[in-house]
């Protein structure tokens, strides 16, 4: 049993260290950094490098933002 409990808490710790508090917040709402529309929660990958790293297209005007809700230029 305390072995399980182990390795749980140690599998636990890896992701956080892999992904990070920001993949784990789940009431963290991002909006679009150019007209300020709520991004939808759960995403849906449109690409490789978003389903990778996070991020949308805003539903509102188009605009492809990262992970953290900031425009990406092409």
């Amino acid at each position: 049993m305390t072995g399980l409990i182990l390795t749980v808490i140690i599998f636990a710790a890896v992701m956080f260290l892999l992904f990070g508090p920001q993949k784990f917040s789940l009431m963290r709402r991002q909006h679009c950094s150019e007209c300020g529309t709520i991004l939808p929660f759960p995403r849906k990958p449109a690409s490789f490098r978003q389903a990778m790293w996070g991020g949308w297209i805003c539903p509102s005007c188009g605009t492809e933002v990262d992970g953290r809700g900031r425009k990406i230029e092409k």
